[in-house]
């Protein structure tokens, strides 16, 4: 005889909360044995004071309000910062662990199609909402459910939640009606490979773990060729400044340019930080981007204009790429605070000792131009750029129209 199905219920949730917390979570960008050493880098004296604010704005920011009646761009916009935010406040302010906790899953209905002011039935590969920002919020949510997901007060219902959650990700369907993950496997742009490329990653990763995982190596592979192949040998992205800055470090498709980390820190290939070609174009982009007064060279798809904090991200990991590149990178962003961004953070506490700020001189690179400064001119010095760059006919290539 079964038993009542009050008592199955009951058999099953625990069944569902034992098998949960009994997986190795988190393991994607960060593991809860370095959450003291994460959470001492912010508190105490000055030195700490980079950590400090980025703890205090983290914690302000995982606030943010989610508007269901807004636009789709602005319902991202939010849904971005919430997940990335409440996923450092919960490392770094672990007194407050259960607000954030019960934040993540406050938000995580969102992706449900049954909910008000969803974002999955606006998916949609021929919009950049629907596509590239839909993407970096996907990603978003899934590092902050790897982080979130072992915690010991996660209640019944919110187990229940994540595992329709999970399960909704791969419906199938039309676009609209599909689940986001299979819409990130199964749709195809050429100009957004990068984002979709790093969406189907973090989901074959997540899902899969490392080993024996097709699905993640075909996605990494995908996302190391896209970038790869937007820069020259030397260095040079071929759009030029602007769109390098934007690829690279753009709040809005930040998991373009953050993916780099979980391939280095999850193993999938702990060397890539080495690849040559990287490291020439973070050097490229930290020093050479921009002239002596840190406004970015109008050539290709970029416009005039100084350099943003809001942009910094690709800087507080520079120096994995090359030495050389971090320091560049310290001397463009001039002092101004860290964002508040849980890969700005990690790739910050990572980097051994001081990084001091150099600031570049002049520089050949034989595929992408001359680049002259005067010797030690400062923020007034001359300056100036032959640009050569012969890469403008690559395949992918949307962003050298200005």
């Amino acid at each position: 005889m079964n038993p009542p199905l009050f008592f199955r219920m009951i058999l099953s949730t625990l069944v569902m909360i034992t098998s949960a917390l009994a997986q190795t979570h988190p393991f994607i960008i960060v593991k809860d044995t370095d959450y003291a050493s994460l959470q001492a880098l912010s508190v105490g004296g000055a030195s700490k004071v980079p950590f400090i604010r980025m703890r205090t704005d983290a914690m302000n920011i995982s606030k943010t309000t989610y508007s269901e009646s807004a636009a789709l761009g602005t319902r991202l916009g939010s849904m971005i910062k919430i997940m990335d935010s409440t996923a450092l406040a919960y490392i770094v302010d672990p007194a407050n662990r259960n607000t954030y906790r019960n934040r993540f899953y406050q938000y995580l209905k969102y992706w449900d199609l049954a909910q008000n002011g969803n974002v999955t039935k606006d998916l949609s590969i021929a919009s950049w909402e629907g596509c590239v920002q839909s993407a970096a919020a996907f990603f978003a949510t899934v590092v902050a459910q790897d982080i979130i997901y072992n915690d010991p007060n996660t209640t019944a219902a919110q187990i229940l939640q994540r595992n329709g959650f999970n399960a909704m990700m791969e419906v199938t369907g039309p676009v609209g009606a599909m689940g986001p993950a299979t819409f990130f496997n199964t749709q195809y742009e050429p100009y957004h490979l990068t984002s979709l490329m790093s969406a189907r990653a973090i989901w074959a990763l997540w899902k899969g773990g490392i080993l024996n995982n097709a699905a993640l190596d075909a996605a990494v592979a995908g996302y190391k060729e896209d970038w790869l192949s937007h820069i020259t040998d030397d260095g040079c992205f071929v759009e030029y400044s602007g769109y390098a800055m934007a690829r690279a470090g753009d709040p809005s498709r930040y998991n373009k340019g953050v993916f780099h980390d979980v391939i280095v820190y999850s193993g999938i290939d702990p060397a890539w930080y080495a690849n040559p070609k990287m490291a020439n174009f973070y050097e490229w982009m930290a020093g050479y981007a921009q002239g002596p007064n840190r406004y970015g060279w109008p050539i290709g798809d970029s416009s005039y204009g100084p350099f943003s904090a809001t942009y910094a991200s690709p800087f507080d990991r520079a120096s994995k790429f090359s030495p050389l590149a971090g320091r560049y990178g310290e001397w463009l962003q001039n002092g101004a605070t860290p964002a508040a961004k849980l890969f700005s953070y990690l790739a910050r506490a990572r980097t051994p000792g001081t990084v001091t700020a150099l600031e570049p001189g002049s520089r050949i690179f034989h595929n992408g131009g001359a680049y002259l400064r005067q010797k030690n001119g400062g923020v007034n010095s001359l300056a100036a750029v032959l640009t050569n760059l012969k890469a403008y006919s690559v395949p992918n290539v949307g962003h050298i129209h200005k």
